[in-house]
């Protein structure tokens, strides 16, 4: 049976970052595919700004919230 000290034991899995293809900054992946449930229109305001982007290509959350505020 586990006691409620065993998770310090145990090492933090590690959070994985990667380079949003948009804005340049490393971002958690975990936030990486926000786009993937964005609406539509938002994804077309990306597109015109970055004419190289697909939506395989990611992106994150900060750079999702900007162009959806345009």
């Amino acid at each position: 049976m586990l006691s409620p000290t065993d998770h310090a034991l145990k090492p933090a899995q590690p959070v994985v970052h990667v380079k949003c293809p948009l804005c340049g900054q490393r971002v958690p992946k975990e936030s990486y595919f926000v786009h993937a449930t964005a609406e539509r229109w938002v994804l077309e305001k990306i597109q015109a700004a970055h004419p190289e982007w697909v939506e395989q290509d990611g992106g994150c959350r900060p750079c999702y919230e900007y162009y959806k505020q345009l």
